[in-house]
This record gives structure tokens, sequence and C-alpha cells, in this order.
């Protein structure tokens, strides 16, 4: 029998002066109602949708996010546009509205699915309402689903976090640019050479290999016989170019220059042993054998740089010695010789927004620049250098000689030996530092040194045509775990709209079930076995529940049929649903 429909009111306790205590106490009071009026029937009647049209816009929704994060990870105008702080905000924001509307499909998937099984009970009801893995007495199933959509959203937060530390590049739009013999930026004009000479040198004099770049413009051949330096991105148009980097960008800036070359052409064994050709080596030179620093416990240095016609400007040839009397070797012995000229190579730099550097470099062969800063300079590289030829010493790195010579190693070999030939390195570098010094065009038009024909071969445009750049942008990496993140709620989502449609839509309750719906479909004799819970929410055992549909009277107004949900409570004594 239906209860006898009941009105249901709440009274406060007053004190005897009519005012209200502080925290009063609910009572429920019951009447009852002799019929229920027309009018009173708030109930609207609704229909069952085998897709829902709230599923279909949260399921466009899904879709929409998934080709939007498609697009922000894996696009790469998107991905340079945002740059990888904004990637991850709009990947997070888009994970966060799929999760959203993942959570309201799953819930209401499970919802119905208690309904349309035997054994659901009002516990697994409540807990999937309240979204509430922690609730008592609910089934292992859909306790083990609250877990999981809690956590999906964390692990997928925490997962698309590691893909950081990728990169996208684009074409960079350049113009005109200026290369030549200048420091980086903040060096030029400090001193005559000495402070330039140390600052391209000592990275290779620390790490020396062979085919490998150095600082910002030093490339050492794999042949372990010439090395060459580069002309660079000039300060002024370097900074320029930083100025549109952000932090974390960079440049790569490819480009054909010019080069300072130096390469090892060593006398033969003839030439070596030949008094002849030591002497007219010492009248080009305008040195006498004597004249050679050192002699200090038997070590000895030398360098010869500038042939003697011309007032000392031609530094094509130059000859590097390090010899100990007593160890019976002389200058002519150990001597090595070098041939510096200028000539055109291909170099990639790498530009930060505050540093650049040569990653990779190419000479060209019969590439020949103009030899005047080589063969008509009086750059005076033998009165800068050769006091502190010791300092690079290149058959005993430790700087100084254990005398007679280092202890020899297991293989018999210096202990301080060097198997890459850091002498070519050396002699570029010295004449790169000097024609940087003393010709570059940021030294002041009024210097009497540099004349106004050698200013103009230390610096040079170069078209935007001749000059290739790549921007690299910090990005997510592409990988196609990040995909499966973002394809993860869309796919979950589809799972419970065809399940819905294919499997539960014939379950009594469907998507716009709620508290309200709860109500209208209890009995109010069902009521009873869940007397005592009003504050506590709980019961001492699970209470089986169970629907069904009741074919109502069709009402004034409707146009059809109307059909009524009953929701039973099992109200057996002691029984365990």
């Amino acid at each position: 029998m239906p209860a006898e429909p009941c009105e249901y009111g709440l009274s406060l306790l007053h004190t005897s002066t009519g005012v209200a205590e502080p925290f009063p106490k609910p009572s429920w009071m019951t009447k009852p109602l002799p019929e229920v009026s027309e009018h009173l029937l708030l109930g609207k009647p609704g229909r069952k949708h085998r897709i829902p049209r709230r599923d279909i816009y949260l399921l466009l929704i899904e879709l929409l996010c998934l080709v939007v994060g498609v697009l922000v990870g894996f696009y790469s105008r998107f991905a340079i546009f945002l740059g990888q702080i904004n990637q991850l905000i709009a990947v997070g924001f888009l994970l966060a509205v799929m999760s959203i509307c993942l959570e309201g499909l799953v819930l209401r998937t499970a919802v119905i699915h208690t309904a349309s099984r035997s054994g659901a009970t009002i516990q697994d009801l409540d807990a999937l309402m309240r979204k509430d893995p922690l609730a008592s007495k609910v089934h292992a199933a859909y306790r083990c689903l609250l877990v999981c959509l809690f956590a999906l959203p964390l692990l997928l937060s925490i997962g698309y976090k590691s893909f950081t530390g990728g990169e996208s590049t684009m074409k960079f739009d350049n113009s005109d640019g200026f290369f030549g013999f200048s420091s980086t930026p903040g060096k030029q004009r400090i001193g005559d050479g000495l402070s330039l000479l140390p600052d391209i040198y000592v990275p290779f004099w620390i790490d020396p290999a062979l085919n490998q770049t150095y600082g910002f413009n030093m490339y050492v051949a794999a042949d372990n016989k010439t090395a060459a330096i580069l002309d660079s991105p000039f300060p002024s148009y370097l900074t320029s170019l930083q100025s549109d980097l952000s932090e974390g960008e960079n440049l790569v800036l490819s480009a054909t220059v010019n080069a300072t070359v130096s390469e090892m052409v060593n006398p033969t064994d003839a030439e070596r042993n030949s008094d002849e050709y030591w002497e007219s080596v010492q009248d080009e030179f305008g040195h006498q054998m004597t004249v050679n620093g050192g002699d200090t416990g038997g070590a000895n240095n030398a360098l010869w740089a500038g042939m003697s016609g011309g007032f000392l400007t031609n530094f094509s040839v130059m000859y590097f010695s390090a010899w100990n009397t007593t160890s019976n070797e002389t200058f002519v012995s150990e001597a090595i010789r070098t041939e510096q000229t200028r000539r055109m190579a291909r170099g990639k730099w790498l530009i930060s927004s505050k540093n650049i550097t040569l990653v990779e470099a190419d000479l060209i062969d019969e590439g020949q620049a103009n030899q005047e800063l080589i063969q008509q300079n009086a750059l005076g590289l033998q009165e800068m250098f050769s006091t502190f030829l010791g300092e690079y010493d290149w058959h005993n790195r430790a700087g100084v000689f254990d005398f007679p010579y280092p202890a020899l190693g297991e293989n018999g070999e210096p202990r301080y030996s060097q198997n890459v030939n850091t002498v070519p390195a050396l002699a570029a570098a010295m004449a790169w530092a000097r024609i940087t010094s003393l010709d570059t065009i940021d030294r002041s038009p009024g210097s009497p040194l540099p004349s106004s024909g050698l200013r103009t071969h230390t610096g040079y445009d170069k078209v935007a045509q001749d000059i290739q750049m790549v921007k690299i942008v910090p990005t997510l990496r592409r990988l196609p775990l990040l995909v499966l993140i973002l394809v993860a709620n869309p796919l979950l989502a589809i799972i419970c709209v065809v399940v819905k449609a294919l499997f539960l839509y014939k379950s009594p309750i469907g998507d716009e079930f709620n508290i309200v719906s709860l109500f209208a479909a209890v009995e109010g004799s069902d009521l009873s076995v869940v007397r005592g819970a009003s504050i506590s929410g709980e019961l001492t055992r699970r209470v089986a529940v169970a629907f069904n549909v009741k074919q109502e009277p069709q009402r004034a107004g409707d146009p059809g049929r109307t059909d009524r949900l009953i929701m039973t409570l099992d109200t057996g004594s002691g029984k365990d649903g």
C-alpha cells in the first residue's frame, strides 16, 4: 500500500521571551493530507534519451580540447607562439576541462548502472552522488571507480609536465649583418691583444681536441695541423639579434665568412739539416740563432714572426720552438713552421640572449680572401707574445720544466705530452688578437696605427640572403606518450556514451536522475529503514535498493502516458544486501 500523503514541516524551539535560542534544535512534525490537489504536484515529467544532448555537448568539448591540445603540443607554429611555459598552462587547462567533463559522464553512467543491476545498495547511490570514495559499505567496484576518478586527473597533471625539454624551430626573418674581427660585446678596445689572446685560446688549451669548435670563433681541424679563427658577428649586430630572444630561446646563424687560418708546414728533413736553409731564414727574419728567449735550467723558447722586408709587416710565416739544452735539443731541431693566410669558411653560431658559441665550422678549399691584414700589417707579434710562450708550452702542459723533462709515464711518453698539436691554434689566435686590437673598425678613426685600407678588411656587410637563421624555442617534447595523455579523457568519455547508449538504455533511470528524483521515487513505507541516520548518514548494514517503473494515469495537459519511477528499499530485518 502506498503511504498516506503527508506534509512535512520544520519548527524551532523558542524561549519564553519569544527570542530564538542560539542553536535551535530542529523537530519534524507530520500530518496527514486527505488528498493532494493537482496544483501541488510540482514534478515535471521527462523522457529518457539513448544519447542525451548533454552527453553530445560534453563529448564535443572533450574532442575540441583534444584537437586544441594536439595543436598546442605538436604544431610548431602554435608551440613557438606559446612557448614552453604557456604550453604547460594551456595543456593543463585543457586537461582540467576534459577531466570535469569526464567526471560527470562517468558518475552518471555509474549511477544508471546501479539501477540496472541486482544487489545495488542505497550506499552505492549515496557514494556515487556525493563522489565520496571513503563512504562506508560501498561496493568495491564503485569504490575503485571513484578512486580512479580522483587519481586520473592527478596522474595526467603529473604526466604532461614531464615532457619539458623539447624544442621547436622556425625560419627567422633576418636583415643584413656585419661580420669581421671583433671580440664579444663589452671586450672591445681592452689593451693591445694580450687580453684577447687567452679569451679565445684558453678554452682550447684546457681541453684540446680535433675537429672541434671553441668559444665563439675558433675551429681546430681534424688533420691536426690546421686551425682557424673565423670572423664573427659584430657586437652591434649580435646585440640586435639577442634583443629579439627571450630567456631560453636560441638562434642558429649560418654564413660564409673570412677566417684567419694557421697551418703547420714543417721544414723537411733536408731543410732542417741544411745550414744554408737556416741562414736564409735568419736573413728573412733578421734574427741570429743566439737571439732566443729563456735558457732557464736548459729550457728555451722562441718565436720568430714578422719577416724583415717592409718593416716587419709580413706574418704569413712564423717559427715556434721550445727546446732544452740538457737533452741536446736546439732551436733548429724543435722548430715548428706555420703559415698564416686569410681564407673563406662556413660557420654556424648558436646565439642565446646572453651568449654566442661557434658550433660548426668548415674551411672552404681554394677559398682565398684578401691577404693584406697578414702580409702587409705591422702586427709586432714577436715583441708582444714571445715572452709568454712558456705559458702555452706545447711540449709540457704543466707550464714549467721538470728538469730535464717530466718523468716518463708507463708508455715512455712525457707525463704531460699532448697528442693534439696546439701550435696552429696559438699562431692563429696571436694574429687574430693583434689585428682585432690594432686594426678593427671599433678603433677610433683618428688613431694613427691602422690605415683606412686595412680597416676596411676587418669588417664587412653580408646581405640577408647570404645569412641563414633558424630560431629555436623551448617547447614540450613531441612524444607519442603526450598524445596518449591527451586522448585518455576523450577516449573514456566515448566509452561512457557508448555503454549508456548500447547497454544501459533499458535501465529504469537516466541521465537526469538526482536527489529530487530520489525523493520523488521513494515509497514512504520504505523510509523507516533509514530512521536514525538523519545526522550520521550511516546505516548499520547495506540496504539494497530496487527501481521499478509504474504506469501513472494521464495527467491533465500531458500529451501522452506518464510512467512513474518507484524506488524501494530492502526492509528485511538483519538482511545484508
